[in-house]
């Protein structure tokens, strides 16, 4: 991570135009034409979680690289992954739940991290994302099985994925969710949204929901947080076993399909997925189910996997993301840039242009 950095550029004329560019996840995914692959560089390690977990089913991050397991149990158990040095540090077994958890999303409430858990059933719940107290059940009605959830802190809404709802109820939301306690639990309102089949994994881009279909011939979609209808994008090659999606801070877009084994990028802004293949791959990678994305990262786990006891968590490097904050400012014979980097990056190249001064 740069922070700040500054590159001087000397033997430059005053009058020359100073630019500063990047090709980083979203540039090279962008580029790839409609039904190419992308090859990264794979999978770099392997992380084991903490003993007594045998039925890992989803995963989770905090901003600050933390991952956090879900065990597919009636007691809830999650556990928590220390960023850095990837040892399984804690594991917490929160209050029971109603139903097997499905589901676990880390958020930001009130500036607090919390961890939003599913059930097979119409509740939400949330733990502390310290994992110092219990899972308490914070939204109660409206969704008839609530899967995946999102959480948007400018707004204060949580939208859920509801796997058996139907139109126009199948996304729901919950608007001051923070004033939403397990001594006063919500209910969740249709975003009346249309074109649905069964939503599972969800997240937010800006105001656009994007959503996979459970068991649909067309997984990928998305909608308008105020609803309306969905918009379908495509990829070849694509089963209807998808069941989770994730987004970058750059706005690309990935989900997984456990019965093909693969994983698959939409591009910021474009309309047609890209397979991401990765070089390096473990072969007991073959069917990602449950995801998630962290400081350059994706981490995922794997449904064959179910059902062992400290199965691992598989850690899938990405291109770095495009450097923020970048200025030129033109000086006497020579031009100073400065830029943020971006979490991956162990260098950037500044280049003059006219001349490629470098």
């Amino acid at each position: 991570m740069f922070s700040n950095t500054t590159s001087k550029l000397r033997r430059i004329a005053a009058s020359m135009v100073i630019t500063a560019t990047s090709i980083g996840a979203a540039g090279v995914f962008a580029s790839a034409p409609a039904g190419a692959t992308v090859t990264v560089s794979g999978v770099i390690s392997t992380y084991t979680t903490s003993s007594g977990t045998t039925d890992n089913y989803d995963i989770t991050a905090d901003p600050a690289g933390n991952l956090y397991v879900l065990d597919d149990t009636g007691s809830g158990q999650v556990t928590k992954i220390a960023a850095g040095t990837k040892v399984a540090t804690s594991a917490a077994t929160g209050s029971s739940l109603s139903n097997n958890g499905y589901m676990i999303k880390y958020a930001a409430v009130n500036g607090v991290g919390e961890l939003l858990i599913t059930t097979e059933a119409s509740t939400v719940y949330m733990m502390p994302a310290d994992l110092s107290g219990p899972a308490v059940a914070v939204v109660t009605a409206g969704p008839s099985e609530a899967a995946g959830v999102t959480y948007d802190p400018t707004t204060d809404t949580l939208y859920i994925a509801d796997y058996n709802g139907s139109d126009p109820d199948a996304i729901l939301k919950v608007t001051s969710f923070s004033t939403c306690t397990g001594g006063s639990p919500c209910t969740a309102v249709s975003i009346n949204a249309t074109g649905l089949t069964n939503p599972y994994g969800i997240t937010l881009v800006g105001s656009t929901l994007f959503f996979v279909d459970y068991n649909s011939s067309s997984s990928l979609h998305s909608v308008p947080v105020t609803g309306g209808a969905a918009t379908d994008y495509t990829s070849p090659d694509m089963s209807n076993d998808v069941n989770d999606v994730v987004a970058d801070p750059a706005g690309n877009v990935y989900f997984d399909d456990y019965n093909t084994g693969k994983l698959w990028v939409l591009p910021a802004g474009t309309t047609a997925a890209v397979e991401i293949t990765t070089s390096g791959t473990p072969t007991s990678l073959t069917d990602p189910w449950g995801m998630t994305y962290t400081s350059g990262n994706l981490y995922a786990l794997n449904w064959s996997d179910y059902g062992t006891a400290n199965a691992p968590v598989y850690e899938i490097a990405l291109p770095p993301t495009a450097p923020t904050g970048v200025t030129a400012v033109a000086g006497n014979g020579q031009a100073t840039v400065s830029w943020t980097g971006a979490p991956g990056a162990a260098s950037y190249t500044v280049t003059a242009s006219p001349g490629g001064a470098t």
